[in-house]
Formats: structure tokens, sequence, C-alpha cells
């Protein structure tokens, strides 16, 4: 009715709607949006973070690992139970001038690189039991071409295994000289150049 323009109208669903005229004498009920009755919380916790990004010359952490172990030393020939070890030729001098008449000795002689050179003098087994030995390629004995390399006399008895005996040099022998009563016995040996 005309009385009703601009009026407001209250009720379910129309609190705050106004009349406002229309077309063809019609009035039209305008109602404004609803209040939201609960407002989203807003909300004060921060954002989870993420994880910072290394530094741009950050890299892998490195591992240092102790330098590999030197190679243990190849095993050793095991020396004959009893044997004297002589790496020289004055160590087998000396043994050979201290022993007693009919005492046994036994040297060994550890294969090397280099010869056990005489100089001129042999070595010499006088009245007793000896036993020189070597292994593996066998301890070399090298009379330099000046001198026998052994002599055995006095009722010596010399047994040689596993050397080489080189280089021998004498009028009357030149490898070794054994005299009468005296006794040699020799094995495994390699004779070079003797004369």
């Amino acid at each position: 009715s005309g009385g009703s323009h601009g009026a407001n109208f209250y009720g379910i669903g129309l609190q705050g709607a106004t009349l406002t005229p229309g077309g063809n004498g019609t009035f039209v009920i305008v109602v404004p949006p609803a209040p939201s009755p609960n407002p989203p919380p807003q909300s004060t916790a921060s954002p989870p973070l993420s994880p910072p990004l290394p530094p741009p010359w950050f890299s892998s952490p490195t591992i240092k690992l102790p330098p590999p172990a030197a190679a243990p030393p190849a095993p050793r020939t095991p020396y004959p139970i009893g044997a004297r070890v002589v790496l020289t030729t004055q160590e087998i001098r000396e043994a050979l001038q201290s022993a007693q008449r009919g005492e046994s000795l036994h040297l060994y002689l550890p294969p090397a690189s280099s010869a056990l050179k005489l100089a001129g003098d042999p070595l010499v087994a006088a009245g007793i039991n000896l036993t020189m030995s070597s292994s593996g390629d066998g301890a070399i004995l090298d009379g330099e071409l000046n001198s026998q390399l052994i002599l055995v006399t006095e009722n010596a008895n010399v047994q040689l295994f596993g050397l080489q005996l080189v280089r021998g040099r004498s009028q009357a022998a030149g490898g070794i000289m054994v005299t009468e009563n005296a006794s040699l016995s020799v094995q495994a040996c390699h004779f070079v150049d003797c004369s």
C-alpha cells in the first residue's frame, strides 16, 4: 500500500529490510546482507617454517680415513731349530774360530740380494761338525776369483745345504778343498764359475 514506502520490516530474515517502489505500481522488499554471526578467528600461530637452506659454500662433511696400513712383511723362512743365524762374512768367521774341537755347529745364512764376499781368504772348518744352510734362492758365498770358498780340514765333517757357491779359484781346488780324514756333504747347492 502507499503508506508502506520506506517502512522497515522486522521478522525472521527481514531485519533491516525496506520497501522500495518497483515498476508497475509494485514494491520491492530490499534485504541487506546479513552480517556474519561469528567471523572466523584470526590465527595468531606462525606458519610452519621450512628448514633453512645451507649456505652456498656448504658441502657434505668430509670423512678423513686413516692412511692404509703398510703391507705386512713377507713371512720369513723359519730358521732351523738350534741354528745360529749369521748375516755377514765376519760373523761366519767368528763362529768358526770360536767353535771347540768336536763341537757341532749349525750356521744358517738367510738368502740375500748381495753376496757374502770372502776377500781372498777361504772359510776354514777345522775339527768340527759344521752344517751351513740357507733357504729360498740361497745365500751366496763369493770367492771373488781370489780364493777357495771353504777349506775342510783336521777331521772336520761339513754339510752344505741350499747355498750358492760362486767364483772360487785356487790352483789346488776352486770351490772347496777337503783334506785327509775330513768329509764333505753337499745338497741342493749351486756352483757357479768355480775352478
